[in-house]
């Protein structure tokens, strides 16, 4: 994929890069081309395929990734997923059939990764009913509706395409619709606290047609526009007149996952219509008609369920332990998420000693800027106090852009090299700021190969800058940018392991990456620092809120007390946060500091097994170039990486 936005986009390389192979001298996984593949080494490259294309078929986000023309919504029925986990046990029966020991160490790896994803999705079928599909995080809405406000006008069939398009639209609300229905019928419904968000998602995008973001502007139909006749008779009988194609564009709200630009359609002007009768003209006609007779009759029936049947069944406790065998869901949750075999009861204890660790380092900080009184009452003035706090949306932008520069300029002592794309931030769609405590990495595209990350610009007043420097690492660099540009462009991967995502190695990375900047020597400002260990903690806590509140049977309450204790989080954001975890993503944040934790370990067991032979910068290059796999097969990884060091030693 990244070879196409190099040839089409000429990206410049954001860092120097000092070694371009990914082959054993630089730490890396791909094997000599020339070598000639065994026959269990094509069975398996056969299967990784399959499977690849099975979810590049099924999945808008990826196509949209790769630059290929999404011509379908998602089914998200249970007989799609029924079919999915039929494929899936075909896959692994097939894959029994391998010799492993026919195999490279990258087609090694392959292999493993296919076994543990597809393992789990067939151990997780039982609880498709279990996840949720309506609240913020969760709900397929955003990238459904990215597939409209992202969609490319190149020619005139682009037209008709979109018009398929939006006739799938209402067909899809319709089983969302369902699968809400169905989940109702098994005892298992959003709870009550998170309710307000799950009607709100959907009435924003309740809107008359000339709002929708549906509605296509006239500067993204200007490339057909130039291709379609400009000028329409005068019905008159006298000379041509210039077409317009379409209206002056209208203000209009703009619902999660799109862009902003709305367009009125359709409007009538003493009873005649005010678009004009050209290709354009019809389209844009044909749009309206669509969104008011087809979309906005199922979104108003699906809004009327929700806000009566649904919510009258909402329970007001929280966490997943309450549905039918949730916490099995749960145990399966925490080893789906963390990708390693660990209990919830496990990752309770580990969060209470860490946070421990992490408190006792923001205690030697506090003595050093010179305050003598307690834990509660520094917080209160950095919670309190003006000055930690960005004045405008453009400031909290700045800050992280200038972090992760920082960063950028000290890579070359840390790593062997850097992804060529660029990177940079940008704020959050407004829509989206009050469901989403932070905001979120976007990866390079093929029709956007530019890194970002999308920041919440509200609530500046809640918002403390003290972390900001700690977020650019974790989510620019050296963090996510690196780890999915890395990815991306790693040519020795094939489409599979190129767009295989893992929890616990993304955000593990992440907030690895985070305190590299410890490594680094940043982290000049002693209240910077103790922002970063303020983020520390909050990632920490929760290892303890998740399973207490999804698996120990916490109320809400406690789990906000408990963050309020060990965070300065404003009500705001813990108030989100634990919704989240008990409501949204159960066992998802679970991720980043276990992830974090298992990549430590195997540094440290790197380090003492090489001695003066460790490079830090190979560690790292072993780790990224392999891309993203589950911990015990990165695991395995690191074991083979340790080994050909050794050996070339």
């Amino acid at each position: 994929m990244m070879k196409l936005l190099r040839e089409e986009k000429g990206i410049v390389a954001p860092v120097s890069i000092v070694c371009m192979s990914l082959a054993l001298a630089c730490g890396g996984t791909g094997s000599p081309p020339e070598v000639e593949k065994t026959a269990s080494a094509m069975h398996l490259e056969q299967l990784a395929d399959e499977v690849w294309q099975r979810r590049v078929e099924d999945s808008p986000a990826l196509r949209m990734m790769d630059g290929l023309p999404v011509e379908k919504l998602p089914d998200i029925s249970y007989a799609k997923a029924e079919q999915d986990v039929e494929f899936a046990r075909s896959i692994l029966a097939r894959l029994a059939e391998v010799d492993y020991a026919e195999l490279t160490h990258d087609e090694l790896l392959t292999a493993e990764v296919i076994k543990w994803e597809l393992g789990m999705q067939v151990e997780g079928h039982k609880y498709w009913w279990h996840f949720s599909v309506l609240t913020p995080y969760s709900s397929p809405l955003r990238e459904v509706n990215r597939v409209y406000t992202s969609y490319a006008f190149d020619d005139a069939d682009d037209l008709e395409r979109y018009l398929d398009l939006l006739h799938q639209y209402a067909g899809f609300i319709e089983s969302l619709h369902a699968v809400a229905r169905g989940q109702l019928e098994r005892g298992i419904v959003t709870p009550r606290p998170n309710m307000q968000a799950v009607v709100g998602l959907v009435r924003s995008i309740v809107q008359p047609p000339e709002e929708s973001f549906l509605v296509v502007s006239a500067e993204r139909l200007a490339g057909v526009a130039d291709v379609l006749p400009q000028r329409q008779a005068d019905p008159t009988g006298g000379a041509e007149t210039p077409a317009t194609g379409t209206e002056p564009p209208a203000t209009g709200t703009e619902p999660p996952g799109g862009g902003t630009e709305t367009l009125a359609t359709g409007t009538e002007v003493e009873g005649e219509s005010a678009v004009p009768d050209t290709p354009l003209g019809r389209f844009q006609a044909q749009v309206g008609e669509i969104i008011e007779g087809e979309v906005t009759p199922v979104l108003e029936s699906f809004l009327r369920y929700l806000e009566t049947e649904y919510w009258r069944a909402a329970p007001q406790q929280v966490g997943v332990w309450q549905y039918p065998d949730g916490k099995g869901f749960y145990r399966y949750l925490t080893r789906l998420h963390t990708t390693m075999e660990v209990e919830p009861e496990d990752v309770f204890q580990i969060g209470l000693e860490l946070i421990d660790v992490i408190h006792t380092r923001m205690a030697d900080i506090r003595s050093s800027v010179g305050f003598d009184g307690s834990l509660e009452d520094f917080h209160e003035i950095l919670r309190t106090d003006p000055r930690f706090f960005p004045t405008t949306p453009e400031e909290v932008g700045r800050r992280l852009k200038t972090a992760a520069d920082a960063m950028y300029a000290r890579t070359d002592t840390l790593f062997l090299r850097g992804p060529e794309a660029a990177y940079g931030v940008r704020r959050l769609d407004p829509a989206l700021e009050a469901a989403l405590t932070y905001g979120y990495y976007d990866p390079p595209t093929a029709t956007e190969p530019v890194g970002y990350y999308n920041y919440n610009g509200a609530k500046l007043d809640e918002r403390s800058w003290l972390n900001l420097e700690s977020v650019a690492y974790h989510e620019l660099i050296p963090g996510h940018h690196f780890h999915f540009a890395f990815q991306l462009e790693n040519e020795e991967l094939n489409d599979l392991r190129n767009h295989s995502l893992h929890g616990a190695y993304t955000e593990g990375w992440g907030v690895y990456a985070s305190n590299l900047g410890l490594e680094a020597g940043l982290f000049e400002d002693p209240y910077s620092l103790y922002g970063h260990f303020i983020l520390e903690s909050f990632l920490a806590a929760r290892l303890v809120v998740d399973p207490g509140m999804n698996y120990m049977e916490w109320p809400l309450e406690r789990a906000r007390q408990f963050m309020r204790s060990y965070t300065v989080e404003s009500v705001t954001q813990i108030n989100s946060e634990t919704l989240r975890y008990s409501t949204d993503l159960p066992g998802q944040a679970l991720a980043y500091q276990m992830g974090r934790r298992k990549l430590d370990e195997l540094r440290l067991k790197a380090e003492t097994a090489l001695g003066d032979r460790f490079d830090v910068r190979r560690f790292h290059d072993a780790v990224l170039s392999a891309g993203s796999l589950p911990m015990a097969v990165l695991e395995q990884h690191i074991d083979w990486f340790i080994r050909q060091e050794m050996s070339a030693s």
